[in-house]
């Protein structure tokens, strides 16, 4: 039994759909006679849809509306007659009068899945705009992340809020602490004028210094208002454009003629005998340089000729 799944090219391919769009169960119930009259076995066993490309059974007969009476005249001579019935029973009265068939809202899915030509359509071309969207939040939070990280390590920027932030916290787990320690001590134990010593002592807060250069006062800045929202904005559309010259296809002038060269000296076996009867590490109108063999050669050469010249003059001086 096929899944709770969605059908596939696969499963249109190998008929397993009906008309209707629903697709046919692997199973045993197809020998059932509701199901029997639309699937059947393929000569691999498999169950397949027989109305996959529409039964083709024909009516016998062709029901016509004439436009002056507007009633419906049936062409075939030997279909029955309703007049003279008094009463009709059951289906009868909800047939229309007019013998078509009402249109059924359901059959909206199985016209659309049989009459689906998209794909002969053309195919609509994306047209990029003009106008790039904005850096997204994430690029300016890695923007102002790194860089912020670059000129603190540089001494360029100095991260002041964090001294403040720490000696808030202080004074809030000494107040905490203060509170504690009077829950749990007496009242009656308490002297008189402890209320005022419980008080937080007004914390002089460090002036914001600077270092004196040639007798001036530089500031350190503070790393959150170096980077503003625009130059931020800035830096993340730059980075945009680079990214997309970077992703840009650029093809050389020329390139199809430089491979048609290759190929045609890769395929002319002249050009590849020719390089293979020019000497290695010799070129035109250079001298060619003699190999070691030839050197040791003519040098054990020269010793046999001495040692000849040496023992003729021997002999003759024996004579």
């Amino acid at each position: 039994m096929s899944g709770p799944r969605r059908s596939t090219v696969y499963d249109y391919s190998s008929l397993r759909i009906h008309p209707d769009g629903s697709r046919v169960e692997q199973s045993t119930r197809n020998l059932r006679p509701r199901t029997s009259r639309t699937t059947i076995k393929d000569s691999r066993g498999n169950w397949i849809a027989r109305d996959a490309g529409g039964l083709g059974i024909v009516g016998r007969y062709k029901r016509v509306r004439e436009e002056t009476d507007g009633e419906v005249v049936s062409l075939g001579a030997n279909e029955p007659s309703d007049l003279g019935k008094g009463k009709s029973k059951g289906k009868d009265k909800a047939k229309p009068a007019t013998g078509y068939r009402k249109r059924d809202e359901r059959a909206a899915k199985r016209q659309k899945f049989v009459h689906d030509f998209d794909f002969l359509e053309t195919p609509n071309t994306l047209v990029l705009p003009d106008v790039q969207p904005l850096p997204s939040s994430d690029l300016l939070k890695s923007i102002h992340y790194f860089a912020s990280q670059y000129y603190t390590e540089k001494g360029q920027l100095y991260n002041a809020s964090r001294q403040y932030r720490l000696e808030k916290k202080q004074r809030r787990l000494s107040r905490l602490q203060q509170e504690k320690d009077a829950a749990s001590a007496s009242p009656e134990l308490e002297p008189h004028g402890a209320s005022g010593d419980t008080d937080d002592a007004p914390v002089k807060k460090p002036r914001r210094g600077g270092r004196v250069k040639g007798g001036k006062v530089i500031y350190r800045k503070d790393m959150y208002k170096v980077l503003e929202g625009s130059a931020l904005m800035a830096i993340g559309m730059l980075l945009q454009e680079h990214v997309n010259q970077l992703m840009e296809i650029r093809i050389p002038d020329g390139w199809e003629e430089s491979i048609m060269n290759a190929e045609a000296e890769s395929d002319d076996p002249d050009s590849l005998s020719d390089h293979d009867e020019a000497p290695v590490g010799t070129s035109d109108g250079d001298p060619e340089v003699p190999s070691e063999t030839e050197e040791d050669g003519g040098i054990e050469g020269g010793e046999d000729g001495e040692a000849s010249s040496s023992g003729d003059e021997s002999s003759n001086d024996s004579d």
